[in-house]
């Protein structure tokens, strides 16, 4: 009997003392900074940094895994294919229609961000007239181009006549056919779908949704009269701002009548700064974000302005040199740009007609050429439809009006 328990004893011994070191050696395995589970996934880079869909990107890090079921990549919310995994480079291809340039790479519930990424949408052209056929055999001679709230288009089309397409592909010439209107030089619509129109004497029209005119007057009754605008375009309280090719301001003009200088000092020039103190030299487009900051086209500059919400004036793209260069921020060039508009998600796009091209411009300051010599022929003025993803440009020479669909 005693034999008997002393051996059960020895037994449990043994098993304790087997099941204790396993349990040692599992803690060891776990402290082991040696052991690849262990070691902390990191990334380090993407290439290349500027993309358009289908294009192989290269995400290189370190402890990224063997195993591609581990791996899922995101452009914003959208799923994109991984192609391979290694530890130390995944592979992936740019998916269509990105909207978020953000790459999310999520292993093992982990989140991991790359945010230097900017992708280049794939653009598909069209001749609004030859193309979609609407009214194929009216030459256009498309000047200034403007969009409504509604998706109405209005462009100028000689003197003082603006045509009309509406939102369904209806055309409507002579929307507007004033003897009072001179030559037009800049055109607008307010959020309540009016159509503001400047002539080249400096005066403002004022067209209702129905064609009813009106001219706005300051507290004198005085019609409000500015200089030689080249642009304009309105706030988000409807406030209207045109740019002056002749003082090289920014006048801006309150829906009571109230006419002031808005930015610009004395004379033309370059500087940053205050908007009291900064100086442009011949501004011609102009567009507001969603925050109200204001971007300009400072066309004898050669560069694209931004008057932030505070008043602080900086320059995002391009330099006193001219050329035709891609590029980040002061690196990029043009040639005496003209227009400007913006998407739904803050891209800015500019017309470069010396350059025969439109350019865009990222919200981290890439100035990409999407369109060029092969498409356009001197393209001038440039208006977001209401998608915010269907740029229409106005292609002086050919006297076309052309539609971009960006994706």
């Amino acid at each position: 009997m005693i034999k008997k328990i002393l051996f059960s004893f020895l037994f449990c011994t043994i098993l304790i003392s087997c099941s204790g070191n396993d349990s040692s050696e599992e803690d060891i395995k776990k402290d082991d900074p040696t052991n690849i589970e262990n070691k902390e996934t990191t990334i380090a880079s993407v290439s290349p940094v500027l993309a358009k869909r289908n294009t192989l990107l290269t995400i290189t890090g370190t402890n990224l895994g063997t195993n591609i079921s581990d791996i899922s990549i995101f452009f914003g919310e959208i799923v994109a294919s991984v192609q391979s995994v290694k530890e130390n480079e995944i592979t992936v291809l740019v998916p269509n229609k990105v909207t978020d340039p953000t790459i999310r790479i999520v292993k093992n519930s982990k989140e991991f961000k790359i945010t230097n990424f900017d992708y280049i949408p794939t653009v598909t052209f069209s001749y609004v007239r030859k193309d979609e056929k609407i009214y194929a055999s009216t030459q256009l001679f498309p000047g200034l181009i403007t969009i409504d709230k509604l998706g109405n288009i209005y462009f100028t089309a000689g003197d003082g006549r603006v045509d009309e397409i509406a939102s369904n592909g209806t055309y409507h010439p002579e929307f507007v056919n004033d003897l009072v209107l001179d030559i037009p030089n800049a055109i607008a619509a307010d959020s309540n779908n009016n159509i503001y129109v400047i002539d080249v004497n400096g005066y403002i029209f004022k067209y209702a949704p129905s064609g009813a005119l009106t001219r706005p007057r300051n507290s004198d009754g005085a019609l409000v009269r500015v200089g030689a605008a080249s642009g304009m375009c309105f706030d988000s309280k409807d406030n209207l701002y045109i740019s002056e090719y002749n003082t090289s301001k920014i006048m801006k003009l309150t829906p009571t009548g109230i006419l002031s200088i808005f930015a610009g000092a004395n004379g033309s020039g370059f500087q940053n700064g205050n908007i009291k103190d900064a100086k442009f030299s011949k501004p011609n487009g102009l567009v507001f974000d969603k925050m109200d900051n204001l971007y300009v086209v400072d066309h004898n500059n050669n560069r694209i302005r931004k008057i932030a919400i505070d008043g602080t004036v900086t320059t995002i793209a391009g330099s006193a040199t001219r050329g035709y260069k891609d590029g980040k921020g002061s690196e990029a060039t043009f040639n005496y740009p003209l227009d400007i508009a913006i998407d739904k998600y803050n891209n800015l796009y500019v017309s470069d007609p010396d350059n025969n091209s439109i350019r865009m411009i990222t919200p981290k300051g890439n100035v990409i050429s999407i369109a060029d010599h092969n498409e356009f022929y001197k393209p001038t003025s440039i208006a977001m439809n209401i998608d915010g993803r269907t740029l229409f440009v106005s292609d002086w020479i050919d006297g076309e009006l052309r539609k971009m669909i960006l994706e």
